[in-house]
């Protein structure tokens, strides 16, 4: 009895071990070295323009990301529009998700992570000539 205990015991932790392989962490799996769980800040032509939070405390990914309208004159803030990231999926060095505007409108936003603390966020329906924010990860 005690030695099928053994080998009952032995074969959980191959089991085990075989479901830490084939299923790996959220955390740095898709993008190399880089992490893209953070808080990560953009600016458009230097001035800050989106803050865009990334977390998997539910066992998936799932975040924010607040949008600033900025006055084309003076570059300053005008507006603040939060959002939820609405079917975020993260595939090889890019994330994609979508964005509720105050009209219901979708708008598709595509991050790529480019190394552990850069990135570039890229709105998918903006048009040819849409915007592209450059991010950079929040780092203690």
């Amino acid at each position: 009895m005690r030695r099928i205990a053994v080998y009952l015991a032995a074969l959980l932790l191959v089991i085990a071990g075989l479901l830490l392989i084939l299923a790996p962490p959220l955390r740095g799996q898709s993008v190399g070295e880089a992490d893209p769980l953070g808080i990560w800040h953009g600016t458009l032509e230097g001035v800050p323009s989106v803050a865009l939070t990334l977390a998997d405390d539910t066992g998936s990914l799932d975040g924010t990301i607040v949008f600033y309208g900025l006055d084309g004159e003076t570059h300053e803030a005008v507006s603040v529009e939060p959002h939820t990231l609405l079917h975020p999926t993260l595939d090889g060095n890019a994330l994609t998700f979508q964005v509720k505007r105050p009209d219901a409108s979708l708008t598709a936003v595509k991050v790529v992570f480019i190394s552990p603390t850069k990135a570039e966020l890229h709105c998918l329906n903006c048009g040819d000539d849409g915007p592209i924010a450059e991010l950079t990860k929040e780092t203690l």
